[in-house]
């Protein structure tokens, strides 16, 4: 039999289709929507399999992406749900629910964060009943409300619109206590992180018999889905952490000049992934700066030329009296310190459709 390195050929084969299946399943996944995806994990959190082993058997938890958290604005629309200062679609919503909604204030943010949110003991319904002094019916309440929010974009803020096109809002970049930025999820699904899975204790469960065997063929599809949501997470996760880290600051100072050349493939090297899906993951989603502007992620993506066409653009936005590409070209140095040449001026002008100085004098 034929062999690759000490395995027969047929085995590499088949473990490179198998790869190859996962990562078309990733990169439809990446694509579809958030409200879709959002869908997606609640109806795998409701699959009774899920609950045997997330609550019973202590198999699957959840971890938070570091730096990560709920976004800030997401308590603010709470509150401002409850002083019915929301438009008029959002507080119709929550009219709806303002039952449940008097029991999170009664309960407090802390508590709603520990045992609704993030859940990180894993306890069952029962025992966060337990824990907070609430009637079982209260948690399916609460833990209803936060179901129907994480896929309800109208109130998790998860949409938005940057010029003429739509964007799903994913994320705020925010300022934490020590002067460092954090992210801050718009989806309870996003700042809830990353599924883990304990597989020794799977394995071994798996080894005794204690699982059905009629259970098996679901449960690999399970744990399939998972690790495919974590995969579309984490992807995400990566591109704001390497954009809070490369871009820090133009995000402290929200001045153009301070962006630094970066492209898709550098950020794709950088996290070791594939370019085309960093590609899916940022399309048509935006963040929030910490300047409280909507901003597309693809903007914090810019090659030079990009960032000079842009120096270029704003100095004739700015202008007086028209300027020529050589007056262009010395006003760029001395407020950029960006030394090209007047070809490349007139060669950047003529790519974004800017007149020349004599016409511009006419117009």
């Amino acid at each position: 039999m034929a062999t690759v390195g000490n395995r027969p050929a047929g085995t590499v084969r088949i473990r490179q289709l198998v790869g190859l299946k996962h990562k078309i399943k990733l990169a439809n996944l990446i694509s579809v929507s958030d409200a879709e995806f959002n869908r997606f994990i609640n109806e795998l959190e409701n699959d009774p399999l899920f609950k045997c082993f997330r609550y019973d058997k202590k198999i699957i938890s959840r971890r938070r992406f570091f730096a990560s958290d709920l976004s800030s604005s997401f308590y603010e629309l709470k509150e401002a749900v409850t002083k019915d200062e929301t438009p008029v679609d959002v507080e119709s919503v929550i009219e709806q629910k303002k039952e449940v909604v008097e029991l999170i204030k009664k309960l407090g943010i802390d508590k709603f964060k520990k045992y609704f949110l993030y859940n990180d003991d894993i306890l069952s319904p029962e025992e966060i009943a337990c824990e907070c002094g609430l009637p079982v019916s209260d948690v399916i309440k609460i833990s209803g409300l936060i179901n129907k929010i994480a896929v309800r974009t109208e109130l998790s803020g998860q949409t938005g619109t940057s010029g003429q096109k739509h964007y799903s809002n994913v994320a705020s970049i925010e300022d934490n206590s020590s002067g460092d930025f954090i992210i801050g999820y718009l989806s309870p699904n996003l700042a809830r992180g990353k599924y883990i899975i304990d597989y020794k204790s799977l394995g071994i469960m798996k080894k005794d018999g204690i699982i059905p065997e009629k259970d098996m063929p679901k449960l690999k599809r399970l744990i399939e889905n998972l690790e495919l949501v974590n995969s579309r997470m984490t992807t995400l996760y990566q591109v704001l952490h390497s954009i809070i880290k490369l871009q820090c600051d133009y995000l402290k100072s929200g001045d153009i000049t301070d962006m630094k050349p970066l492209t898709e493939k550098e950020v794709a090297k950088r996290i070791n992934i594939n370019p085309s899906l960093i590609c899916r993951a940022i399309a048509n989603r935006s963040v929030n700066t910490p300047w409280k502007e909507e901003k597309p992620i693809r903007e914090f993506f810019s090659t030079k030329k990009q960032l000079q066409k842009i120096f270029v653009r704003e100095i004739i936005a700015d202008e007086r009296q028209p300027c020529s590409d050589e007056n262009l070209k010395i006003k760029l140095y001395k407020k950029y310190n960006i030394n090209i040449s007047r070809r490349s001026i007139n060669v950047y002008r003529r790519e974004m459709k800017i007149a020349s100085s004599r016409q511009r004098k006419k117009n």
